[in-house]
């Protein structure tokens, strides 16, 4: 089974957000980690899609 990283890059952001909304007045130092945590992980994920892209290969790739 593959990871599934289209998803994680749609949807981290998002989990993210929610985990902000519901810490945001009594964690502040869990907001700033969540909200690095949220941008890093897609685009950590993004620049691993455009190095493991084949630009031989014809079709579609990455695919859910």
């Amino acid at each position: 089974m593959r990871l599934p990283i289209l998803s994680i890059i749609t949807w981290s952001p998002f989990v993210a957000a929610l985990i902000i909304m519901a810490f945001a007045r009594h964690r502040p130092l869990l907001v700033r980690l969540t909200a690095t945590a949220g941008a890093v992980v897609p685009l950590v994920l993004a620049v691993w899609l455009c190095i493991a892209y084949d630009y031989g290969a014809a079709g579609f790739q990455f695919g859910e």
